[in-house]
């Protein structure tokens, strides 16, 4: 985010998130002695979903500091622009990218999910099959405020509250 703060297609950003945060979570696979590339990919798709419902949870946030990492294909596509984007403009084409987005986020981490169930069986891995799943839910439980919200960013950061904490610790047992 230093070099660059637009990104012109979905690719861009999810090779941003390559290089961020995927290789957070191959590192912690590998403090746990797993060098699996099957579990890597898992991994990364749950990083990738990680970063991409942090970017669309802090669109607010990030216009404030120049960034803007809806993809400008995406902008396009649903009729958005830029300047529609700075005037903080809440409005049905918003409102579609938003859900567009949320929706392919939430099929990485649909598709990163099988690392939950690979890690709990391994010995080694079991514990961090727990935080992973911990990980897994507080990251879905954010796309499922961006909803609740009805994508409206620009007035209210979606959050995980004490008591969404406490309902989330209780699935992940």
């Amino acid at each position: 985010d230093v070099v660059k703060s637009r990104y012109s297609s979905f690719e861009e950003v999810t090779d941003y998130c390559k290089n961020s945060a995927d290789p957070v979570g191959r590192l912690v696979l590998m403090i746990f002695g797993s060098h699996d590339e099957k579990l890597y990919r898992y991994s990364d798709k749950i990083c990738t979903a990680l970063q991409l419902t942090n970017f669309w949870q802090d669109v607010e946030v990030d216009l404030q500091k120049d960034r803007v990492y809806l993809p400008e294909e995406d902008l396009a596509h649903f009729g958005y622009s830029y300047d529609d984007l700075f005037e903080k403009k809440y409005d049905e084409k918003f409102v579609k990218l938003m859900e567009f987005e949320v929706a392919r986020t939430k099929d990485l981490f649909d598709q990163g999910k099988k690392l939950i169930e690979l890690a709990s069986k391994d010995s080694r891995l079991k514990r961090l099959g727990e935080h992973v799943k911990l990980t897994w839910l507080g990251g879905t439980a954010i796309l499922k405020k961006l909803k609740d919200i009805k994508y409206d960013v620009f007035n209210k950061r979606p959050e995980v509250s004490t008591f969404d904490k406490i309902k989330i610790f209780a699935k992940s047992r």
